[in-house]
């Protein structure tokens, strides 16, 4: 832990400290609320700005530069909360509190900082409002500890804590749109259904997840206003008034509130181009590009370009609509079927259906695994969808669109069974048979635990529209599932007397501590400790092939491999390259340490010269593997090996960079062995030999052409390049086998 992730630790744990006083009101038991905390939020910091990850090595700079960012991000549609909130707080303390010529190790630094705490300052407003709406009095204190603890535990919370990207700000402000929505709709309360539009609104403009929970929040706010005849802001106290006749619709509560929807989706929208663009200058604001992440769900649906004004005028109005009709349902339908009642009974219906699709998710991950084409070699017969995500199609080797949808579906909730720690399962199954046993109805708001059957639907939807669903894809309906089992838990505990809730609480913690201490320190790569790898995964690199809970690595890899070199794998003072296989970069001030993108390519053979290849860069045929070779060590989570460690001069002779020739043969480069190659004035005079697993290939000299159409083995060491084909003519790249000049 360095200074930056020390002065987060102390600030947070003074915010939360402050937050525990107002709910709990005795200093003691504030004080131990917060105590239990610390190592929560010591996990979610720790490392956090010492490494960049993949996504970071570029996405940080449009944040720490704000007048003269590319607007990558911004143009593609997402990332825009984060440029106007951390990027603008970024640019008022960037110049007080690192002086005149920091350094990029400091700018990375400060900029995952500020980052961080704007992502725990929302985390702050979920809270309060969850208590102000859900949590009895009486539970608040324990369900303080529960809840923090849970969210800063989550492994796809850590994650985006650690990571400067969309996922944070787009998950918590989601969050605590989707929270402020279930509250406004439970105490027909409008002003904090318009909050949940703003919340949303920023939360879609961030990352396209958030979308639907903004249409969720529209709808709602037309629905109170449609049902329960109030002004816009009632005067403090004033009691809601029960749903109106069926003739009796407030058509004027309904146009404010319609109005109000509108002007609280657009505010935002506004506020963050003219802010950035104050800053930045010349950016043209265009409406249809600024509502575009507002409606993008459509798009991904169904294919639908949404990037027009047009449609979003015709969504906001059909979400009007779905409000009006909403209101009209309800009030038929209130008396007739009885809306109401405590929710017991939902919520053991919400937490039965929870564990079942967990026991499909843990079945799913043991019958299926995922296959990306073109990278692993696919046979004829097999059902390959039409849509695909980075140049890439997912399928899980099934012959038919009805086998090839029902694997998938059954996959998308082994994400859910295996986002969550094991710890939460065997809670949520302790409450239910706990309720079943003494018969007593399990304490979840009615709100929630629709909510938890709400969520359960998307995974359903990402398999059915072909749309990626890793972890980091479901962070959001994750954290809502979580929350869901903080309140099953709050319950369970008040069964209990006081003391021993929080030692139930605090043994429960423990083991999900436990279970993620073993993925520091970035727990992406969680894995829970019932899901264990095949043994041919686990330790050899498989192209194209992946199974669902282990991470394939996304550029951390690289600091922690570069942290055990330079702990054990070098000399005092030695001058050491890093060079990666995939993006991602270790924030050292040694000067003696330096990091070689994986796009240089720089060949290397020396002692002082380390290559960390990654299982992501593998997967996506960036680098042969050296196969064959014993790694120096390797980087390892949950039974799986995540990068491979080589030093420069145990691959003096390997094949380590391969570019394929458009009509066939490939290219690599050996600038060493410039000296006696062929050229025009020699054509036939170097004497290297090209080796597939020991054995020679041949002919060499051969004629490119020959090389292109004939292949078998045929090369050519022209210059600095050696041009080459293997014996059968297959990727070398994905062969399995080892390729050496000697």
């Amino acid at each position: 832990m360095n200074g930056n992730e020390l002065f987060v630790l102390v600030l947070a744990t003074a915010m939360l400290a402050a937050l525990a006083y107002r709910t709990t009101g005795t200093i003691g038991r504030t004080v131990v609320s917060t105590l239990m905390l610390v190592p929560m939020l010591f996990l979610a910091i720790e490392g956090a700005t010492q490494f960049l990850t993949c996504d970071e090595t570029y996405m940080v700079l449009e944040l720490e530069d704000v007048r003269s960012s590319n607007f990558r991000q911004w143009n593609m549609g997402g990332y825009r909360t984060s440029i106007l909130l951390t990027g603008t707080i970024f640019s008022a303390l960037k110049g007080i509190i690192l002086g005149s010529a920091p350094t990029a190790t400091e700018l990375h630094g400060l900029t995952k900082s500020i980052h961080w705490l704007v992502g725990f300052t929302v985390l702050l407003m979920i809270h309060e409002s969850l208590r102000r709406f859900f949590v009895p009095t009486d539970r608040q204190p324990l369900f303080f500890v529960l809840f923090f603890a849970v969210a800063l535990l989550l492994p796809t919370n850590i994650l985006a804590f650690k990571v400067a990207n969309y996922d944070l700000l787009s998950m918590m402000l989601g969050m605590l749109c989707f929270t402020l929505t279930l509250g406004a709709v439970t105490a027909r309360n409008l002003p904090s259904a318009i909050a949940a539009v703003i919340a949303g609104s920023l939360a879609s403009q961030e990352k396209i997840i958030a979308s639907p929970f903004l249409a969720l929040a529209s709808v709602a706010a037309v629905f109170i206003a449609a049902t329960w005849p109030t002004r816009l802001l009632p005067g403090r106290g004033t009691p809601p008034p029960d749903a109106e006749p069926l003739s009796g619709v407030p058509w004027g509560s309904v146009l404010a509130a319609s109005g109000s929807v509108l002007a609280a989706t657009l505010v935002p929208v506004m506020l963050a181009w003219s802010v950035v663009n104050g800053i930045h200058g010349g950016l043209k604001f265009n409406l249809a590009r600024a509502v575009a992440p507002l409606t993008g769900y459509v798009s991904v649906a169904s294919d639908v370009a949404s990037n027009s004004s047009g449609m979003f005028w015709g969504i906001s109005l059909g979400l009007i609509v779905a409000g009006i009709v909403f209101s009209f349902l309800y009030r038929v339908l209130r008396k007739r079927i009885g809306l109401g009642g405590d929710g017991s009974r939902l919520a053991m219906a919400a937490s039965i259906t929870v564990l079942l699709f967990v026991a499909v998710g843990i079945y799913g991950t043991y019958a299926y695994a995922v296959y990306v084409h073109p990278y692993y070699p696919t046979p004829s017969g097999i059902y390959l969808p039409t849509k695909s995500f980075n140049d890439a199609t997912a399928h899980y080797m099934q012959p038919t669109f009805a086998s090839h949808l029902t694997a998938g579906v059954t996959m998308s909730y082994s994400v859910i069974a295996n986002g969550l720690p094991s710890a939460f399962w065997l809670l949520l199954l302790t409450a239910v048979a706990a309720g079943l046993a003494v018969r007593r109805p399990l304490h979840v708001p009615a709100a929630w635990s629709a909510a938890a059957l709400f969520v359960l639907l998307f995974p359903l939807a990402y398999a059915v529209t072909q749309t990626p669903f890793g972890s980091r894809y479901l962070n959001l309906f994750l954290f809502v599932i979580a929350v869901f089992v903080v309140f099953a838990a709050t319950g369970l505990a008040s069964l209990l007397r006081s003391q021993l809730s929080y030692a139930a609480a605090a043994a429960f913690l423990l083991l999900v501590a436990g279970e993620l201490s073993l993925f520091r320190p970035v727990v992406g790569s969680f894995t829970p400790v019932w899901n264990k790898p095949e043994a041919e995964f686990a330790t050899k690199p498989l192209y194209g092939k992946l199974q669902t809970g282990f991470w394939a690595g996304w550029g951390e890899e690289n600091y922690l491999a570069g942290r055990i070199i330079a702990e054990k794998y070098r000399q005092p003072g030695q001058s050491i390259r890093i060079l990666c296989s995939y993006p991602g970069d270790w924030l050292s001030k040694d000067p003696t340490i330096s990091f070689v993108p994986y796009n240089q390519l720089v060949r290397a053979t020396s002692s002082t010269d380390f290559y960390v290849l990654s299982r992501q860069a593998i997967y996506q045929l960036r680098y042969p593997f050296p196969h064959g070779q014993k790694p120096l060590f390797t980087i390892d989570y949950g039974g799986a090996t995540m990068a491979w460690v080589f030093r420069g001069d145990q691959l003096s002779n390997t094949i380590m960079f391969v570019s394929p020739e458009r009509d066939g043969g490939y290219l690599t480069e050996v600038p060493e062995r410039r000296a006696g190659s062929n050229d025009l004035a020699n054509p036939q005079r170097s004497t290297l030999t090209v080796y597939e697993n020991g054995k020679p290939l041949g002919p060499p000299h051969a004629p490119f052409d020959d090389i292109r159409k004939l292949g078998r083995g045929r090369f050519n060491h022209w210059e600095n390049l050696v041009f080459f084909t293997t014996s059968d003519n297959s990727d070398p790249r994905t062969n399995g086998r080892t390729y050496e000049v000697r």
